[in-house]
C-alpha cells in the first residue's frame, strides 16, 4: 500500500532539486527491498558485502564448533541428573542392551552367568592368530600354564591379595604394616585395578571374589572428587581390559557408568579437561592445590576413551579425547617436546619445564600407542611421536661419567638437568616397541641402553631396588655415575623397569632381561615382603625402612609385567605369548587393550 494520501501526492508548479527517493522528510532511511538495494550497489560494494557475509558465517561456525564440547557435556550431565532423580543407573541392568550380538563367550565358571547362559560380547575382538585365541580360551577355561618363575610371581600376588582381603577389602589400598587401609577414590581401587592381572595369572578363586565385589558392591554414584587421569588409567582401563579378556558384561556395564561420569571434566572453555571431576555431582575443577592441569593428565586418557567409544558406539568419548591431542599439536613446541603444564581456560602451555618423568611421561607413551591401537591407520600419531623422539634424542639424552650410562634428563627453560625419575624407564620399552613396528632402528639401540641404565639404578643400591629419582654425574672427576639425594631414595614398588624388561625380552629374546627381572623380583621379596603383603620403602639405602603403603599398581602392573616376562617357549621353541604385542597395547597402568582395525 502507498504510504502517502492523495493530498500528499499533489504537486505545485515550480522546479525543485531532485531529492534521494529513499529518504522521508525526517531523513530516516526508508525500507528498500534487498533486490533493489543489491542492483543499486557498485561492483566494489557487492564484493565487500559478499566478503562480510562469508566472514560472519565463518565466525558463527567457529562459535558453534567451540561450543560443541560444552553442549555435549551439558546434555550428558543433564542425563545423569535425570537418572539420579529417578533413582536409577544408566547402565546397570539385569538385561544389558546387546549393542552388537557376536559369538557367545564361554562362561569362565557357572558363577559368571548372571544374566543368561551365554554372555554376549558387545563387539568382537580383533582377528587373532590361533595361538592368541588359544591363550584367551585357556584363560576362560582356567587352563593357564605357568612356568616355575611365574608360579612364584603368582604366589606373591596371592600373598598381597590375602593381606588386602583381611585388612582393606573394598577400600582403595592396603597399609600392611599398620594393618589398615587408605582411601583415595573410595572405589575399591586395588580390586578394579588388578582384576585383569588375576585373569592373566589364572587365579580362579581370587577372580570370583573380585568379580562378585565389582558386580554387587562397586558404585560410582558418590560425592567424591577423583583425578581424571588416575581413575581413567586405573579403573576405566582395568574394567575395559577385564571385559576384553573375560567377555563378562559386568565389566563393560561398570566401564560405561564410569566413563559417563567422567565427561564433565571436558566442560572447559578450551576443551582441555579439568584435572578433577566429582563422580556424584557432575562438576569438575582444577587441582585442589590450584594451578593448571599437567600434560600427562590431559593426554593419557585417549586409549581408554577410544576403546570405550568403540564398544558403546558413542563417539563422544573418542571425539573429546582426540580433541585434546589436536589442540596440543597446534601449540608451539620445541622439536616436539611439550612443557609439563597446560591451562584449561586458555588451552596454552604455562610451564617451561620439559620432562619425561612425572607429569609429562605418558603423553609421549600414548602418542606411539594411539598409532598402534588404531592399526597404524591414524599416521598423525606416528608423526607426532617421531618428532618428539627426535627432540628427546637431540635435547634430553646424555651420557653419565665415568661409565657412560645413557640417561634422559630434563629441561628447565634453557637449563639442562641430569635428573631422571624412575618413571622415565618406561621410555626404554616404548622406544623398542616403536622400532619393532618399523620406526628407526636407533630407537631400539637407545632402548637397550636405557634398559641397562634402569637396571643399574637397582643393582647399585644396597637393597638392589631403585630409588624414585636419581641424578647422573656430569663432573669429569666424579666416581659414581648415579647420585641419590636423601629425599629421593624411596621406592614405591614401581613397574617401569620391569615393563621395559618385558618388552625388550619379547622383541630381542635376550635371556639377560629375564635374569634382570628375576633379580628385581627377588629384591622385592627380600626387602618389601611383610607379614600382610608388600610395603613400599622410605629408602633403598636402608633395610627395613617400610613406608606402610601397598600401591595398587604393584598388583596391576609390576607383578603382571614380571609374570608375562617369565612366559616360556613351547616344545617347538616358539614363544608362548599371552597378551601378544601385535594384538594389544598396554595402557600406562599395564591394562592390555586390543588393537582394532577400522576404529
Amino acid at each position: 500500500m502507498n504510504k502517502y494520501t492523495s493530498n500528499q501526492r499533489e504537486f505545485i508548479g515550480m522546479d525543485i532539486k531532485q531529492v534521494d527517493a529513499d529518504y522521508y522528510n525526517s531523513k530516516s532511511r526508508r525500507p528498500v527491498s534487498l533486490k533493489r538495494a543489491w542492483n543499486r550497489m557498485s561492483s566494489f560494494q557487492r564484493f565487500i558485502a559478499i566478503c562480510g557475509t562469508i566472514a560472519l558465517v565463518m565466525l558463527a561456525i567457529v562459535k558453534v564448533s567451540s561450543n560443541n564440547v560444552q553442549l555435549d557435556t551439558q546434555r550428558i550431565m543433564e542425563d545423569i541428573r535425570r537418572d539420579k532423580a529417578a533413582g536409577k543407573s544408566r547402565y546397570k541392568t539385569n538385561n544389558p542392551e546387546k549393542i552388537l550380538v557376536n559369538r557367545p563367550v564361554r562362561p569362565m565358571h557357572p558363577h559368571l552367568s548372571d544374566t543368561n547362559s551365554e554372555q554376549i560380547v558387545s563387539d568382537s575382538p580383533p582377528k587373532m592368530s590361533k595361538r592368541t585365541s588359544s591363550w584367551l580360551d585357556n584363560i576362560r577355561q582356567w587352563k593357564v600354564h605357568r612356568t616355575d618363575r611365574q608360579k612364584e610371581v603368582a604366589k606373591a600376588f596371592q600373598h598381597a591379595w590375602q593381606g588386602y582381603k583381611k585388612f582393606a577389602w573394598g577400600h582403595d589400598e592396603l597399609r600392611p604394616i599398620s594393618r589398615s587401609h587408605s582411601t583415595w577414590f573410595d572405589i575399591g581401587l586395588t580390586i578394579v585395578d588388578s582384576i585383569d592381572t588375576i585373569l592373566i595369572m589364572g587365579l580362579k578363586d581370587e577372580y570370583s571374589e573380585a568379580r562378585d565385589w565389582i558386580a554387587n558392591k562397586l558404585t560410582f554414584n558418590k560425592n567424591r572428587d577423583v583425578n581424571l587421569f588416575e581413575i581413567t588409567i586405573r579403573a576405566l582401563g582395568g574394567l575395559l581390559s577385564a571385559y576384553n579378556i573375560s567377555g563378562d558384561q559386568v565389566f563393560l556395564n561398570q566401564a560405561k557408568e564410569l566413563g559417563h561420569r567422567l565427561l564433565p571434566a571436558f566442560n572447559t572453555p578450551s576443551g582441555i579437561p579439568y584435572s578433577d571431576v566429582n563422580l556424584g555431582s557432575s562438576t569438575a575443577h582444577g587441582p585442589s592445590y590450584g594451578g593448571d592441569s599437567s600434560l600427562s593428565e590431559v593426554s593419557t586418557i585417549q586409549l581408554e576413551f577410544r576403546y570405550l567409544s568403540y564398544l558403546t558406539k558413542d563417539e563422544n568419548y573418542k571425539r573429546l579425547a582426540d580433541n585434546v591431542i589436536t589442540k596440543i599439536q597446534k601449540l608451539s613446541k620445541k622439536d616436539g617436546l611439550c612443557p609439563m603444564y597446560i591451562n584449561t581456560h586458555t588451552g596454552q602451555f604455562t610451564s617451561g619445564t620439559v620432562t619425561l618423568g612425572a607429569r609429562g611421561d605418558s603423553y609421549y607413551e600414548y602418542l606411539l600407542k594411539q598409532w598402534l591401537q588404531t592399526y597404524k591407520q591414524e599416521t598423525r600419531f606416528k608423526e607426532y611421536y617421531e618428532e618428539a623422539m627426535d627432540g628427546v634424542i637431540k635435547h634430553l639424552i646424555k651420557k653419565s661419567v665415568p661409565n657412560q650410562l645413557t640417561y634422559v634428563g630434563e629441561m628447565h627453560g634453557s637449563q639442562f638437568s641430569p635428573k631422571m625419575d624412575h618413571l622415565v624407564c618406561f621410555l626404554a620399552g616404548n622406544l623398542a616397541l616403536g622400532a619393532h613396528n618399523g620406526l628407526p632402528a636407533k630407537h631400539l639401540q637407545i632402548g637397550k641402553e636405557l634398559t641397562e641404565t634402569c637396571y643399574q639404578m637397582y643393582a647399585r643400591m644396597p637393597t638392589l631396588l631403585s630409588p624414585e629419582i636419581v641424578y647422573f654425574n656430569t663432573n669429569p672427576h666424579g666416581i659414581e655415575d648415579i647420585i641419590v639425594k636423601p629425599n629421593d631414595a624411596h621406592n614405591l614398588l614401581r613397574p617401569e623397569t620391569v615393563e621395559s624388561l618385558f618388552i625388550l625380552y619379547r622383541i630381542t629374546r635376550d635371556p639377560k632381561y629375564k635374569n634382570y627381572g628375576w633379580n628385581i623380583f627377588k629384591a622385592f621379596e627380600k626387602e618389601c615382603r611383610v607379614e600382610n603383603g608388600y610395603s613400599s620403602l622410605n629408602s633403598v639405602k636402608q633395610h627395613g625402612s617400610y613406608r606402610d603403603k601397598l600401591e595398587s599398581f604393584f598388583l596391576a602392573e609390576t607383578l603382571k609385567y614380571l609374570f608375562l616376562l617369565f612366559s616360556d617357549d613351547d616344545d617347538e621353541g616358539r614363544m608362548i605369548e599371552p597378551v601378544p604385542l601385535n594384538q594389544y597395547v598396554f595402557n600406562t597402568e599395564a591394562h592390555p587393550l586390543p588393537i582394532i582395525n577400522n576404529f
